[in-house]
């Protein structure tokens, strides 16, 4: 719908600005999976290579969805020649020899473990047509790829964009353009784990809308994206905000913030627009960064407080 690809246009766009060159539908820090590690191994068999990977660029740090012949999970971006790669997202960054070349020559991987020389990354593309990182095949000895090599390259790159593209379809809800439960929980792994770096708690809102009355009808889709707006208007520095089920929202927010201000507004937000249906219940939870608690332990925890009816009524 018009109002839902509105939606989701905010919420990529605010993404972008605050984090340029990171995956909207983020997949940092997920589990190994064969469907990208698929395209690592066809990489590394067809070029003979010791090492191929495919490396997500964040604001700080380089993360390996898959990878072949190293052990290392991550690199700091300072140290990535991914990074340099997403630059130019449109062209194969090539290294012959990493030691002739002014940018790597001093870097730690080219002088110590894993000795890279040759480097070959081809940039990858989010849904959003930004780069978000590179499918790259390193050597460690100087070579160069020809034409055909090339082209090879940049044809397994875009096998790993179309596996991006199914994850971020896969993880956004169609009516209110937000992210989905998989989306969410996608996106609020990867925010816990910079929060627990920076040491920042986490809080998470949980939102049910109810129908007008007993025996009323479901909100309907029109109602649910009014709130997914006010939602986005009123959390503007959430990290995630999310359609979960078909009427209940989640919020994640690495930040201080108090809770009480923003739900006041929120209902004024709500009275005032005169098209949402119902009332809506919430409850919320917080983290501490030395918490190991994971994301599906604390929507448990929103959800059960619902369910309990110990949530606040607006």
């Amino acid at each position: 719908t018009p109002t839902g690809r509105l939606l989701g246009s905010i919420h990529i766009q605010r993404l972008l600005r605050e984090a340029p060159h990171q995956p909207v539908g983020s997949i940092l820090d997920t589990d190994i999976e064969e469907r990208f590690d698929r395209h690592t191994r066809l990489a590394q068999r067809l070029f003979d290579v010791p090492i191929a990977v495919v490396s997500l660029v964040d604001r700080d740090r380089q993360w390996f969805k898959s990878k072949r012949g190293i052990d290392a999970t991550e690199t700091p971006r300072e140290l990535a020649f991914c990074a340099h790669a997403i630059n130019t997202p449109d062209q194969l960054l090539e290294i012959t020899d990493a030691t002739e070349d002014p940018r790597f020559r001093d870097n730690p991987l080219v002088t110590g473990a894993p000795d890279i020389r040759f480097y070959a990354g081809m940039p990858i593309k989010g849904p959003n047509n930004q780069p978000v990182g590179t499918l790259c095949i390193i050597d460690r000895r100087t070579r160069t790829l020809d034409d055909t090599e090339r082209a090879l390259l940049a044809d397994i790159a875009s096998m790993v964009e179309d596996e991006l593209m199914h994850i971020e379809r896969a993880s956004v809800d169609p009516v209110t353009g937000l992210s989905n439960r998989q989306g969410f929980a996608l996106h609020a792994l990867r925010v816990l784990g910079v929060a627990r770096r920076r040491c920042d708690p986490v809080t998470m809102l949980h939102f049910t809308l109810e129908p007008e009355g007993p025996g009323a009808a479901p909100p309907s889709d029109r109602a649910c994206e009014e709130f997914s707006r006010l939602l986005l208007e009123q959390w503007d520095d959430a990290d995630v905000i999310a359609r979960v089920e078909a009427a209940e929202f989640a919020v994640l927010v690495s930040a201080s913030l108090s809770i009480g201000d923003r739900i006041a507004r929120l209902r004024r937000a709500a009275a005032a627009s005169g098209r949402t249906e119902g009332a809506f219940r919430w409850s919320s939870a917080t983290v501490d960064p030395e918490d190991s608690q994971s994301i599906a332990a604390l929507m448990a925890r929103t959800e059960g407080a619902l369910n309990r009816h110990l949530e606040h009524r607006v």
